[in-house]
C-alpha cells in the first residue's frame, strides 16, 4: 500500500494477490502493517488497523481515532471503522478480517450487528509468528464465534426480518418545513440537510427507534456523511458524528479544523438524541463553531453548524460571532478581516479594521452587537491585495451575516 488509500478494487485485490503469490484471504495480513500508519491515536499513540474482505471482492481498511481533549468513549475502534467504511461504499458483507492486535470485548461485540456474525473468519496478525508472517504459509483464520462463543445480540432482541448493519434500512423520516434556520447558507446548507436526512434514513437504530444521521462539510466544500448505528448492547453503539467523521478520512479528510460545518438530522421527540453530544464534539473537533437548532413540528430536527474559521480568526472575531442572537442565517463567500456596519450607514463606516489578523480600528463591541440586535447586516471583509490590471470587486473575500 504505498497511498493512504481506504478501500482497494476487487480486481486490484485480485492482482496484487496473483502477483504476491497469495489468495486474498493471504492478502490482508500483509497489508494490516502499512494501514496502522493511517491510525490516529494521539492519545494512546497505540496504532490499530483492521484489514477487511468484502463479499463482492473489495478489501477495506479500518483503523482507530482517538480525539485530543474528548472523552475516551468517543474513541472509534480500528473494527468499527472497517464496519463503518464498509457501510460507507455499500458493501454487501464482511467475510474476512486480519487485525493487528485480538479485537477488544467492545468490538467483538460490535460486529454481532452484521448478519450471520459468528462465521466472519478473523486473523490476528500479533499471534503470527514472524517466520509465518514471511512465508504466509500459517495464514489460519478463526471464526468470530470462538471469541465470543456466547454472544449476545441481535438474534436475543429482534425479528428475523430486521435489516442489519450493511443491509438496506428505510426508516421513513422526512424534513418537515422549515423557515429560520440558523446558520445556514445557501445550496450548501440544503444539500447537508438532504445528505444528513439520507444518513438518518440509513441508520441502524433498532433498538431504541431514534435513527439520526450527520453530514459534514470541509472548507473545500466537499461533503461526507455518517449515521447512527446502534448494538443490542448499547455501549458499543456508534454515534453518527464519527461515522461521518469515518467518512471525512477514509475519503482523504485531513486535519479536524478543515470542517467548517455541520447537519444533525433525528426525530424531534427523540428519546436518545445526538444534538447535543453533536454540538459539543464538533465544538471539540473542529474548534469553535457557532451553532443553532431549527426544531421541526412534527418528524425531525435539524442542527446545523458553520464557522468559516479563517475569516473568524483574520477578523478576531469568534466571540462575537457566538453573541450574535438566534435567528441569523450565516452566508460564507470567503474569507475577511475588515468589520462594517451595513445599513443606511454608508460601508465606509467601519466599525474595525483588522490587519495581518489584529485589530487596529475598533468600535466597543456593544455598538457592534447593537448592529446584530438591530438586524443590521454585519460584514467582515477581507480585500486582499489587487493584481495590476485586476478586479477588486473579485478580490474581495468577506464573510457576512444576514437577517
Amino acid at each position: 500500500m504505498d497511498h493512504p488509500r481506504f478501500v482497494i478494487s476487487a480486481d486490484e485485490a485480485q492482482s496484487m494477490a496473483k502477483l504476491s503469490g497469495l489468495s486474498v484471504p493471504q492478502l490482508l495480513p500483509t497489508l494490516v502493517k502499512s494501514a496502522q500508519k493511517l491510525a490516529r491515536p494521539p492519545t494512546s499513540n497505540y496504532h490499530v488497523a483492521a484489514v477487511g474482505l468484502s463479499s463482492d471482492g473489495r478489501i477495506f481498511i479500518g483503523v482507530n481515532l482517538e480525539f485530543p481533549g474528548v472523552p475516551l468513549h468517543h474513541s472509534v475502534h480500528a473494527e468499527q471503522f472497517l464496519v463503518t467504511n464498509h457501510a460507507f461504499h455499500n458493501s454487501p458483507g464482511l467475510v474476512y478480517i486480519a487485525v493487528s492486535s485480538a479485537p477488544c470485548g467492545h468490538c467483538r461485540q460490535f460486529l454481532q450487528e452484521l448478519r450471520g456474525a459468528g462465521d466472519i473468519q478473523i486473523l490476528i496478525t500479533s499471534e503470527m509468528t514472524q517466520v509465518a508472517q514471511m512465508a504466509q504459509e500459517d495464514v489460519i483464520y478463526k471464526p468470530l464465534l470462538s471469541l465470543l462463543p456466547n454472544p449476545f445480540g441481535p438474534c436475543d432482541l429482534l425479528d428475523q426480518e430486521m435489516p442489519l448493519i450493511l443491509e438496506n434500512h428505510k426508516n421513513g423520516l422526512c424534513l418537515v418545513e422549515n423557515k429560520s434556520l440558523a446558520n445556514g447558507f445557501g445550496q450548501d446548507c440544503e444539500k447537508l440537510r438532504f445528505l444528513a436526512l439520507e444518513a438518518a434514513n440509513a441508520s441502524h437504530a433498532p433498538y431504541s427507534h431514534c435513527p439520526s444521521g450527520v453530514a459534514l462539510m470541509d472548507a473545500n466544500g466537499r461533503f461526507y456523511k455518517g449515521c447512527y448505528m446502534e448494538s443490542a448492547a448499547y455501549n458499543p453503539s456508534l454515534g453518527p458524528v464519527q461515522a461521518a467523521l469515518v467518512a471525512f478520512i477514509a475519503s482523504g479528510g485531513g486535519g479536524y479544523d478543515e470542517i467548517v460545518a455541520a447537519v444533525v438530522v433525528e426525530k424531534e421527540e427523540a428519546v436518545v438524541r445526538q444534538e447535543d453530544t453533536a454540538r459539543g464534539k464538533l465544538d471539540w473537533e473542529a474548534g469553535s463553531m457557532t451553532t443553532d437548532i431549527s426544531r421541526g413540528n412534527n418528524a425531525v430536527s435539524s442542527l446545523f453548524s458553520v464557522l468559516d474559521r479563517e475569516a473568524a480568526k483574520l477578523a478576531n472575531a469568534l466571540k462575537f460571532i457566538s453573541k450574535i442572537k438566534d435567528g441569523y442565517n450565516t452566508y460564507c463567500e470567503d474569507r475577511g478581516a475588515q468589520l462594517s456596519g451595513v445599513s443606511t450607514i454608508p460601508k465606509s463606516n467601519s466599525i474595525a479594521v483588522i490587519k495581518e489578523g489584529k485589530v487596529v480600528e475598533e468600535g466597543s463591541q456593544s455598538d457592534l452587537l447593537q448592529f446584530a440586535a438591530e438586524n443590521i447586516t454585519i460584514w467582515f471583509n477581507y480585500k486582499v491585495a489587487t493584481p495590476t490590471g485586476g478586479n477588486r470587486n473579485k478580490e474581495e473575500r468577506c464573510l457576512k451575516f444576514i437577517e
